[in-house]
This record gives structure tokens, sequence and C-alpha cells, in this order.
């Protein structure tokens, strides 16, 4: 399974570190950590347990305690006690464990900056490109494109050189993901069609991500035909209800500009209930079916 699916194994040892209670806990995990660094190269994974072991666990392991649960069930948590919880870490010099609940909380876009000195300071690879996937959000967010860019195509190269393969991937979803907002296609097409062999093997939860962004190409592209099928099939990989719908919403979308306005009314009317208000695309078309008679509001 190592050899197989190291960085998904890698994905779950980092939180298991994390939610280690004691020193025998850790030492539990070295031979696995041992054999994904013997897989990647580098020693990130040994000094980490080598650094957690060095805590006192009098002040560690309450800690690692709601680490866990908060991994398990993190709609249990309400918005207060996630951010207590981020205090009691940062308060207690846990960095690891704050660098983990930064993501598991939702926080790490609002303290990018925090979540980079943090990633940096561990000197670890994957946790420096998972930073530099949020720094990249939070410049995109401030229409910073072209800092978003160089910071994804940076990180991304750093990454494959780490053979950090999994992580890569995300990676190369969202370079592919900006690209392809700043209607720059082909690039867009280029990086995740490079990207895609790996992660279908290495990192499959991100594979219906990238045939999302394959089928926006094509959208752009005013590829019916293609788009239909990569979003389509992207939206069955996800099993996920609301990027089912936003799928159905595009393809309809896409069948009205085109001018197929019959063809459209019935994507609309067979669209999953996902419990959310519809988005204001899915709002539009209905607007525009109804000033033609096809769709009542």
């Amino acid at each position: 399974v190592v050899r197989a699916q190291p960085g998904y194994v890698r994905h779950h040892l980092y939180h298991a570190i994390h939610g280690a209670r004691s020193v025998a806990e850790l030492d539990a995990l070295t031979p696995l950590a041992r054999q994904l660094d013997a897989v990647s190269g580098g020693d990130a994974l040994a000094r980490g347990i080598a650094w957690a072991r060095g805590r006192s666990f009098r002040v560690r392991r309450p800690l690692a305690e709601q680490y866990r649960k908060l991994y398990a069930s993190p709609g249990a948590f309400t918005a207060a006690q996630k951010a207590a919880l981020l205090d009691a870490a940062r308060r207690a010099g846990e960095r690891d464990l704050l660098l983990g609940l930064l993501l598991l909380t939702g926080e790490a876009e609002a303290r990018a900056a925090e979540m980079n000195a943090l990633a940096e300071a561990r000197r670890d690879p994957w946790w420096q490109a998972r930073a530099a996937m949020i720094l990249a959000r939070s410049e995109a967010a401030r229409g910073d494109l072209a800092a978003a860019e160089a910071r994804l195509r940076a990180g991304l190269a750093a990454c494959e050189g780490a053979r950090q393969t999994y992580v890569c991937g995300l990676l190369s979803g969202q370079l592919g993901e900006l690209l392809a907002s700043m209607h720059r296609t082909a690039e867009a097409r280029a990086v995740v069609m490079l990207a895609l062999p790996s992660v279908r093997l290495h990192g499959r939860d991100f594979e219906s991500a990238h045939e999302g962004v394959l089928g926006e190409v094509a959208r752009l592209e005013g590829a019916f035909a293609p788009m239909r099928a990569w979003l389509e099939e992207s939206a069955l990989r996800s099993g996920v209800c609301a990027r089912e719908r936003w799928v159905s919403v595009s393809v309809a979308y896409a069948r009205a500009s085109s001018g197929d306005l019959a063809a459209a009314r019935d994507r609309l009317t067979q669209l999953p209930d996902c419990g959310a208000p519809p988005s204001a695309t899915e709002l539009d078309l209905r607007i525009q079916l109804d000033r033609v008679g096809l769709l009542s509001l």
C-alpha cells in the first residue's frame, strides 16, 4: 500500500502524528514514516516525529485529543471552539498541531502568513506545497493573478522535485483552475493533462477536480460535447451533490448558449436537490427561460 499510494498514506499519517497522545503512539508510527521517507527521499516525516517526541505530553495530550475529535467530527465543533483550540495550540507552541488545525478548522486562508511561516519552519515539502496553495488563493482573491500563478508554478516544481505526487495533484488542479479563469485555456489544459495520469495513480481524490477543469476549458472554447463528458465524469466521480448540481447547471447553460433552450429547460428540471439555494448562474438561466415561456419561476 505504501508504494502503491504513498501520498494517500502520508496524508493520513500526518493526522495520526498530530493526534498521537503519547511517545509510545508516536513510536508505533515511526516504521511507516521511515518507509514513506524512503519512497519520496528526505527525512521530513522522521524529523516531524522526532520533534513531537521531544514535547511535553502533559501539555500536548489534551490538544491531541481535541485534534482527533475535530478530525473525526468537524461539524461537532462550533466556531468559538475551533478558535479556542487554535489559540491553545498556539500558546503551547505545538507548531505541528497548529499547522494541521489551520486546515481542519478552515482558517488557513484567513491566516495564510502564519501557515506559511509554520510550513517553512517545518521544512517539509508537503506542508510547503499546502502553504503555497493557500497563499496563492489569497493572492488571487485580491486580484494579483500573476503572483498567484508564479507561486503555484514554483510550488509545483518544488513539489515534483521532492516526489510528493499526491499534493502535487492539488497544486496542478489549482493552477489549472487559475489559468482557466484567465481564459488561458491551452495552458490550463496542458497543466491538467500532464498531471492527470499521475493523479489517477496517486491522488484519486483530485481526479474529479482535474476533470472539472478540463470541462471548464472545453466550455470556454465552445466545445459542448467534451465539456459535457468531462463535467459529467467529474460529477459522477466526486459523488458530491453540490458538484453534480453545478455540472447540470453548467451543461444547461451551455445548451441555452448554443440556442437549444428546450434542452436547457429539460436539464434544469432534473437537478438534484442538495438543500442549498440556487446559484447566480442557475437563477440567470431560469429567468431567461421564464421570459420565453419555457419555465415558470
